[in-house]
Parts: structure tokens; sequence; C-alpha cells
């Protein structure tokens, strides 16, 4: 009877034991991809605080993402910014894209609970729909871009501009398609 108990007790804390580890390893999974979400969210906004452009005549100077929409035509109707500075900004928000991409998806794909997610969505939200704003304004031929004479092939017939938009639409595009695809809601 000693025995049977003892068997009987062993196989109790032997299930104890594991229901144990499930619990830490989930525990241990959603404190790592917190943990990578954090992470993503810091590289986006070092790279957002890194981020700077200006007109050529330097009357409107942006530091971040919040503000580009300053350098609309209908705002800013005196100055252009020139093709090469437009396109090292394009590029820098290529990189914040691909970022805000990658923390769409660890997000949505987490195990985190849903409120932690819908926090994180809050979170990165602004920061989308500011570099959304922002690539309507190129492909939309809102900004005035100073031509620098770059040299094409014969029979070429598009702009640098042109280019640029075409790029930028792509990115929009897929940006756009990011926030459908990976929304968390409340």
């Amino acid at each position: 009877m000693g025995n049977c108990i003892a068997t009987i007790f062993n196989i109790a804390l032997g299930i104890l034991n594991t229901i144990l580890i499930v619990k830490n390893s989930s525990i241990q999974k959603k404190q790592s991809q917190f943990t990578a979400l954090t992470t993503i969210y810091s590289q986006i906004q070092n790279s957002i605080n890194t981020l700077f452009t200006e007109t050529d005549k330097g009357n409107i100077c942006i530091k971040g993402i919040f503000g580009l929409e300053r350098l609309r035509k209908t705002i800013n109707n005196e100055s252009s910014i020139g093709y090469s500075k437009i396109n090292i900004l394009c590029s820098k928000l290529r990189e914040i894209d691909a970022n805000i991409k990658l923390f769409y998806k660890t997000n949505f794909e987490s195990s985190i609970d849903k409120g932690n997610k819908f926090m994180f969505y809050q979170l990165i939200e602004p920061v989308t729909n500011q570099i959304i704003l922002f690539y309507e304004l190129v492909t939309n031929d809102q900004i005035s871009i100073a031509a620098e004479g770059a040299e094409y092939t014969e029979g070429d017939e598009k702009t640098e501009e042109e280019y640029l938009q075409e790029r930028v639409k792509k990115e929009l595009e897929q940006l756009r398609e990011f926030q459908k695809i990976y929304i968390i809601q409340q």
C-alpha cells in the first residue's frame, strides 16, 4: 500500500513538474517576444531621431518624421528640395519602413496577450501614418523636387522625380498592405 501511494504521489509530482515547465517555457517565450518588440521599436525610434532634412534654401528644417508634410508645395511654395536630398530621405524612410513591417509581423504573430499587442500596434501606428502621408505627398507630386541633371540613357523619357515616385509608390502600397494584414484591434 505504501509503494502504491508513493507511486501515485511521484506520478502527481511528475505531472505537476511538467505543467510548471510548460508554463515557464510559455512565460519565457512571451518575455522574449516582448523584448524583441521593444528592441525593434527602439531601432525605429533611433532611426527617426537621426533623420534630418531641409529645403534647398534652408528655410524649412525637419528633424524626425513628424513635420515632413511641411514640404508640401501648398505650404512651402517658395523653395524646393533637391533630388539627392529627397532620395536620401526616402532611403532612410525605407529603412524605417522595413523595421515597421518587421514590427507589425512580429507583434501579430507573437503569443503575448491581446491587450499588449494592441498597445504595441497603437505605439507604431502614428509613425506608420506619418510615413504613409509623406509617401503620398511624393507620389502625388505634392513636393517640389529640384532636378539635379542626372544622366539618362538614350530613349529614357522618365525624370528623376518620376523614378522616385515609382519607387515610393511601391513602398507606399507595401506599407499600407502590412498595416491592413497585421492590424490588431481591441
